[in-house]
């Protein structure tokens, strides 16, 4: 009786496969196309020069702050800037002490130090918008930028990297991610005497 019914599964599982074999006219459903990621940053060949947000109030004088993160991460926050960095845990491999600047001026830039760590995690920088002059600005357009060079009225900065910035249109802030410390700043488009605009 066990071998019957042992045989009889295995003459129904193959004309299963016959069945599914043959040309029954019903196609399979179409395979959806994979959904398109936007790249979080983009490595330019060249530098390009980018009109750089400003602040309504220029700060009078380099504004600078310090913290040391361990492995289960922390945040950093810049008076006076509406600056503010969260370092999620294991995005650093040891104790660090972490720096960051933002030079006097207008210009919503920032030096990140030590120049050149890298994080094994990504960092979430956060900038309130509310102090910041959005006059003719196109929230959706705005990106962030790794300069290497900043003109001294901070209107101007030459960038080689452009990261994706999220924007909030209920709390005014502007959120983006580093994988590595350097110099990054808002900016609302590329400038008009950009040959590569």
């Amino acid at each position: 009786m066990r071998l019957t019914a042992r045989n009889t599964l295995m003459a129904l599982a193959a004309a299963l496969f016959a069945a599914g074999c043959g040309d029954t006219g019903v196609t399979s459903p179409a395979r959806a196309a994979a959904p398109t990621v936007t790249a979080q940053h983009e490595l330019l060949a060249s530098p390009v020069n980018v009109n750089v947000m400003q602040r309504d109030q220029p700060l009078p004088a380099p504004v600078s702050t310090s913290v040391t993160v361990g492995i289960l991460g922390g945040t950093m926050s810049l008076p006076g800037t509406g600056l503010r960095v969260v370092i999620p845990p294991f995005a650093l491999s040891r104790p660090t002490t972490l720096t960051v600047t933002a030079p006097a001026g207008s210009a919503v830039a920032y030096e990140f130090g030590p120049h050149g760590t890298k994080f094994l995690v990504p960092l979430v920088v956060m900038q309130d918008l509310t102090h910041v002059n959005m006059s003719g600005v196109n929230p959706l357009q705005i990106f962030a930028g790794y300069y290497s060079s900043l003109d001294s009225d901070g209107g101007i900065a030459s960038v080689t990297e452009l990261l994706n910035v999220n924007v909030n249109l209920l709390n005014l802030s502007a959120v983006f991610t580093v994988n590595h410390f350097s110099g990054y700043l808002l900016a609302s488009g590329r400038c008009s005497t950009d040959a590569t605009q």
